[in-house]
């Protein structure tokens, strides 16, 4: 799992999903990289909620499972400079503000 103080929205959002699942994990190792983490579960060390894309660099002998429906949902924010004029950061408001569509 990445480290509380990277990602400490992520980090509650597991805790809570684990706690509805009835049981609170043992947090150990910490990483802020998939490939890392990944590693780790394959290690032996664990396991952990990452995102699909992982399917594709899992590793050899780690299993990826899809969670069931209502999957959690992961929330982004923009983060730019503050005086940013560009063109994608405007693209980027108009899609954060209408909402974005699933593209899978």
């Amino acid at each position: 799992m990445p480290p509380h103080q990277l990602a400490p929205s992520f980090q509650r959002q597991v805790l809570n999903l684990c706690r509805q699942a009835g049981f609170v994990p043992k947090l150990g190792a910490e990483a802020s990289q998939l490939r890392t983490i990944t590693n780790l579960v394959a290690a032996g060390m664990g396991m952990t909620l990452v995102t699909k894309s992982v399917r594709n660099f899992a590793g050899r002998g780690v299993v990826v499972k899809q969670l069931p429906k209502p999957a959690p949902i992961v929330e982004f924010v923009i983060a730019s400079l503050c005086d940013e004029r560009s063109e994608a950061l405007s693209a980027l408001k108009v899609v954060s503000e209408t909402g974005l569509q699933r593209a899978y």
